[in-house]
């Protein structure tokens, strides 16, 4: 279940922008995550329901999942930035970025995480 999430939240995608606020750089490990549906109920997945996840922001988005307690590349996406603003992560267009968090639109959900 926990790669299907995983996996589910990587692969679709959508097409309308929006500009974040800032930057991230560097390597993040995911906390938690808020996924609001298109009817607006959002369900949060904490510490436990997901598969631990590192993201490292460079040129492009490298994840990075725990497995058999060791980090491991599980793939990467090129990011896109206007100016000095990341826009779009793979096909997937960020709609608010701080530095404790990324959210962006995937089909009609907006999905969230939050950084330790």
């Amino acid at each position: 279940m926990k790669y299907v999430l995983f996996l589910l939240s990587i692969i679709s995608c959508t097409t309308i922008p929006q500009e974040p606020q800032r930057i991230l750089s560097g390597m993040y490990e995911v906390d938690y995550i808020e996924w609001e549906n298109a009817n607006g109920v959002t369900t949060t997945f904490n510490e436990g329901q997901f598969i631990p996840i590192r993201m490292t922001f460079s040129d492009s988005l490298y994840w990075h999942i725990l497995q058999d307690d060791e980090w491991r590349e599980h793939g990467s996406n090129v990011t896109r930035y206007d100016g000095i603003s990341l826009i779009k992560v793979g096909c997937r267009w960020v709609t608010d970025v701080t530095d404790s968090s990324i959210t962006w639109k995937q089909n009609d959900d907006y999905i969230t995480r939050y950084f330790k």
